[in-house]
């Protein structure tokens, strides 16, 4: 009896810690991307992804590979996601799988996915709801 109360209580705890750790997560990226270094482009130009939406287990970044100067891939968990990356040079094609994605101005984006670019803050907001790997050229 009191070992099975026992495994119920650890089980709780680990559901709990793992819910935690994701939350923890979330509003980390946030805190991060909101920040004033997220807003002000940084001295020295560089590439990085701030921040990868909606936050949970479906929009974790697994991996990001910065191959050049004008060249940038990722890999997120899940889609829909919208991502958010600093950049030192100005995207021309951006791609979610085989597919290249239109550029917008606004913020109407539909599937396949969509991406914008500010070039004062060097700040490219990426869209894509059909694929998890994302090329940026």
């Amino acid at each position: 009896m009191y070992s099975m109360l026992f495994n119920m209580c650890v089980r709780h705890l680990q559901d709990t810690i793992r819910h935690y750790k994701t939350l923890f997560s979330g509003i980390l990226q946030m805190i991060h991307a909101l920040s004033d270094t997220a807003r002000t482009p940084p001295p020295a130009p560089t590439n990085h992804l701030l921040l990868s939406l909606p936050f949970g287990v479906g929009s974790v970044a697994k991996k990001v590979q910065y191959k050049s100067a004008g060249s940038v891939e990722y890999t997120t968990s899940g889609v829909p996601s919208t991502d958010r990356l600093r950049l030192s040079f100005t995207p021309t094609t951006v791609s979610a799988g085989t597919t290249k994605l239109p550029q917008k101005d606004n913020d109407q984006c539909a599937s396949p996915g969509c991406w914008t670019f500010d070039s004062k803050t060097g700040v490219l907001v990426v869209t894509h709801t059909i694929a998890t790997d994302v090329s940026i050229e």
